[in-house]
């Protein structure tokens, strides 16, 4: 008799968690394409958003304003002292963001301060497997990251601050941060690049949050939580009166697409529309520090050349197929990873592309 109330007890508990997991689940209410930089057109970490290589302007909303009576939104009639925006670019070794922010009062952290998250700052969230079903961080794939104003990155994730490419511009009126962060501060060592090309085929969690701390300007009151203080964020809680949860839950965060993932800055290969008659083999995959490709006929191979990029389209080694089969030295290529290979036709077409792994 004593054995039922025990399973009604877990029975209940069960339905608890289950009740709560299902209830933290939230689509992403924004969703936004983040492009490539190539060499011939990189960012300059200057605070300057000039670059063609940015993506569009993004704006935030303004979720949550302490003291108002209205807590999520500006009360009607008041100044608009509070406002973020920012665009994003990457490569495979940085995620780049020149992030804007209107602030009328300097609040800014300072060793001693408790809180950091309180004072002015920028939060960054990036979560690189939104294959997950699990709403908790995971080690592997996700990180927040903290940079606080006029202090610096305050929580660096899996690197080392300095690993971070930074400036800062302070006035009166606004502040401005362009940053480089590492995809190595937010997974684990050596699953970059491969992560960015094969977790959710280029999508990634991610979000971005503004603190604003309101207070009399000398840093000794304030903080985000006290009178006039406010968070923006791109990617807000639903409902909104849930504002503020992406640190600790990453199924709140909105889904960025990583374009031009394998593609050159030219229209992309549609691998799905390539299907050839021809039978070209290429191998080993994964690869050493050479690669074979043959064909069962010869002469369909040879005049073509072999172009094998990385992931952001950068041509890494061109050769023309002048032996059957065609031994293609590898040791030049210097990044590891995933690649593509193509081949082209002695007229430039086209004829088949292939993903291989470098060792």
């Amino acid at each position: 008799m004593k054995i039922i109330p025990v399973i009604s007890l877990f029975a209940f508990m069960a339905f608890l968690f289950a009740s709560y997991a299902v209830a933290q689940y939230v689509e992403p209410i924004r969703t936004t394409d983040i492009p490539p930089t190539f060499a011939t057109d990189p960012i300059t970490i200057d605070c300057d958003d000039s670059e063609a290589a940015y993506g569009p302007q993004q704006n935030m909303q303004i979720a949550k304003r302490a003291g108002a009576a209205n807590p999520h939104g500006l009360e009607d009639g008041d100044p608009v002292d509070f406002n973020a925006w920012f665009k994003a670019a990457y490569d495979l070794d940085y995620l780049y963001l020149y992030i804007e922010v209107t602030d009328d009062i300097e609040e800014s952290y300072s060793e001693g301060k408790s809180d950091s998250w309180t004072w002015d700052n920028v939060e960054i969230f990036i979560d690189l497997d939104t294959n997950s079903t699990t709403n908790i961080y995971s080690n592997a794939s996700t990180i927040q990251l903290r940079y606080c104003r006029s202090y610096g990155v305050e929580t660096p994730g899996r690197v080392a601050k300095t690993d971070f490419l930074v400036e800062e511009i302070n006035d009166a009126s606004m502040w401005i941060v362009e940053i480089g962060v590492p995809w190595t501060a937010a997974a684990a060592t050596g699953v970059v690049p491969d992560m960015l090309e094969q977790q959710a085929e280029g999508i990634i969690g991610f979000d971005l949050a503004v603190a604003d701390a309101d207070g009399d300007g000398t840093g000794s009151t304030g903080g985000r939580n006290f009178e006039g203080g406010a968070q923006a964020f791109w990617d807000p809680d639903t409902p909104i009166e849930n504002a503020d949860n992406a640190y600790q839950n990453r199924r709140v965060f909105g889904w960025a697409a990583l374009t031009g993932i394998g593609c050159d800055p030219h229209p992309c290969d549609n691998i799905s529309d390539i299907t050839p008659d021809l039978q070209i083999s290429i191998y080993p995959n994964p690869a050493g520090d050479h690669l074979i490709i043959n064909a069962v006929n010869s002469s369909d191979l040879h005049g073509c050349n072999v172009n094998i990029t990385n992931l952001l389209g950068e041509t890494l080694l061109v050769k023309e197929i002048d032996q059957h089969p065609c031994k293609i030295d590898l040791s030049t290529i210097s990044s590891r990873g995933l690649h593509f290979i193509r081949l082209y036709d002695k007229a430039h077409n086209l004829l088949q592309v292939n993903k291989i792994i470098l060792q």
